[in-house]
Formats: C-alpha cells, structure tokens, sequence
C-alpha cells in the first residue's frame, strides 16, 4: 500500500464582472487564498508586441494589508521584451528571464476585504513578428503577495 496523500481543501472563486481567462488558482499557493489573475489577448499584434489585458483581482474574503503583489506569466516561447502599461496606478516593476515574465505591482494596500480590481496591459515580443502573434496566452500564477504589517495575516496562511 502506497503513502497517504496529504489533503488540500478546493478553494471555488467566483468572479462576476470580470474576462474569462486563465485562473491563477490551480496550484497549491498561500497566495490562491486572496488573488485571482484573468488574462485575455487584446491585440495579436500591434506593429511591435501582442497585447495582454490582465485583471488582477483580490478576494473581499479575507482581511490584510498588501505592499506588493507579483504575477508570474510562463509564455511558449522566449521573450526579448516586456513591458506593462496602467493608467493611473502602479508603479509596476517588469522583468523578464527566457520565457518568464515577472509583474511586480508596488505600493498598494487594498486587500482590505476590498474586492480590489486592478487591471493593466502587458506587452510582450519575442523579436520577430511571426513567433510574437503565435505567443497564445501565458499561464499565470500569483508567486508572491507582500504582507508585511499584515492585521489578518492567518486568514490565509
């Protein structure tokens, strides 16, 4: 007889409002607790890069102060350039390792049982047009969510 598996309870999200798109909550993560990442294409190419609309959206389920929230997005092919585009919010910090790119939202602290709805572009190329419009869509994953002076920091870990 095999080793016993350990038990993770299903988390359901229900999001009403938002783009269908990819669910970031299909890993085991603290951080599936509170974000949800929607991503759609919003242009295949736009003479320099395929264009992302992304919702990122905290739950108004539990409670805590949040400085920072980074999303992973793994695209099929490597990427030479990335580069994030929000009116009137962030600043955001971008970086890029092959096919990965890093999205750092800075200085917020919304994640009071807010709802928070934060929505942006992002803009990756590969260096040819051919193999950017054929990107298709990432697969994202919430990989860190600073709560430093957290209130209700065991809501969710």
């Amino acid at each position: 007889m095999g080793a016993a598996l350990a038990y993770e309870r299903p988390v359901l999200r229900m999001s009403e409002g938002v783009a269908e798109g990819v669910f970031a909550a299909s890993g085991a993560s603290a951080y599936n607790n509170c974000w949800t990442v929607n991503i759609k294409t919003a242009q295949d190419y736009n003479g320099s890069a395929r264009v992302y609309e992304v919702s990122l959206v905290h739950t108004n389920m539990v409670s805590h102060a949040s400085n920072a929230c980074t999303v992973q997005y793994v695209f099929s092919s490597d990427l030479s350039g990335a580069d994030v585009w929000a009116e009137g919010d962030g600043p955001y910090e971008v970086s890029i390792s092959g096919n990965t790119v890093r999205v750092t939202r800075k200085h917020h602290a919304n994640g009071d049982y807010s709802g928070d709805n934060v929505t942006y572009k992002l803009f990756v190329n590969t260096g040819d047009e051919a193999t950017t419009k054929a990107l298709g869509d990432p697969t994202c994953t919430v990989v860190d969510c600073d709560k430093t002076g957290t209130p209700n920091h065991s809501d969710i870990d």
